[in-house]
């Protein structure tokens, strides 16, 4: 894996292994991820030069998010110790304050997906109800009071909050495909993006007046971004045969990551990671024999993490973080 010699900063390799599901800090100090390793699979918080696994009660962990300092993550947790057992997935939160896991929702569906704002005032998770996966509800807790955002036969799925808590987005299925609704700031539920195809993968700014997302609605996924204020919709990325999936956005709207699926040599596709800053679009990454996606940007766009992953062997992964110098 090569880095575009056009970039100057730091690259350390965060984890190796069946590792996935990387979130970043606002700050970049802070990058937590999942780990399957000895038959269990963990949340892992990595910071300056330690790591730490922060699940250490046999339960299966994962998709952790974190706040803007790091000192809380809130990820999913199976409710039995041994997952061949009958159960569901809740909502844990860990506190560096005391090494503490305290859980959000325990209910008898899967609550799953979870965010958290950059305070930890709110978090956002999808409930499928009734524990038979897919998702109906979206689900928020503000300061600790729980409310449903959406109680509907629709699925409602993949809530993603802004950083300031303000404002969250979701996947809503329904004929065929996908569209974005949104509840917005005075907490009222609304259609908000919706084209020909599917649209997914939203990610909104700090504030969520800015959301990108990848619009499947012509031969393949282009990257677009629409700002609330302007009412204006940009393409971010939309080159012809390569599907720019995944997208990630910076606190202040101006840095974009996402991932390119480049088909135009043909099958398996060149997987890289590329970013937008400063108007100029670069692409990251250089795939060796492996693929690079799952980027995520801190808040302050000066950091961003991703997977890299063997094609040979999947289980052969590495978590890169890159520091950007100014």
């Amino acid at each position: 894996m090569n880095i575009n010699p056009t970039l100057r900063g730091k690259l350390t390799v965060i984890a190796r292994g069946e590792v996935s599901s990387p979130a970043i800090s606002a700050n970049g100090k802070v990058v937590v991820y999942n780990k399957f390793k000895d038959g269990e699979t963990a949340v892992y918080r990595h910071e300056g030069e330690d790591t730490v696994k922060i699940t250490n009660d046999g339960h299966a962990s994962m998709h952790a998010d974190v706040t803007a300092d790091g000192s809380q993550v809130v990820f999913t947790r199976f409710s039995t110790n041994d997952p061949k057992e009958v159960g569901n997935w809740d909502i844990a939160l860990w506190s560096q304050q005391d090494n503490s896991i305290k859980m959000i929702s325990q209910e008898i569906g899967n609550e799953m997906s979870p965010k958290i704002s950059d305070d930890g005032r709110v978090i956002v998770w999808d409930d499928d109800v009734d524990g038979k996966f897919g998702g109906n509800d979206i689900v928020k807790s503000v300061d600790g009071k729980r409310e449903k955002v959406t109680e509907s036969p629709s699925m409602d799925l993949f809530p993603v909050l802004s950083g300031d808590g303000t404002r969250l987005v979701f996947r809503r299925y329904g004929k065929g495909k996908s569209t974005i609704f949104i509840e917005d700031q005075n907490n009222v539920v609304k259609p908000y993006v919706e084209k020909k195809g599917s649209v997914i993968g939203p990610s909104l700014s700090y504030d969520g007046q800015t959301v990108i997302y990848a619009d499947q609605s012509g031969d393949d996924e282009d990257l677009m971004k629409y700002d609330d204020r302007t009412g204006r919709t940009e393409t971010v990325a939309g080159v012809g045969n390569v599907k720019e999936t995944w997208g990630d956005l910076s606190g202040d709207g101006k840095t974009v990551t996402w991932t390119g699926l480049d088909f135009r040599k043909g099958s398996p596709a060149d997987t890289n990671v590329y970013m937008l800053a400063d108007g100029q679009q670069v692409q990251v990454t250089t795939a060796q024999g492996g693929s690079n996606s799952e980027a995520k940007i801190s808040h302050d766009g000066k950091s961003m993490v991703w997977t890299w992953m063997d094609r040979e062997n999947t289980a052969n992964r590495i978590l890169y973080k890159l520091e950007l110098e100014p």
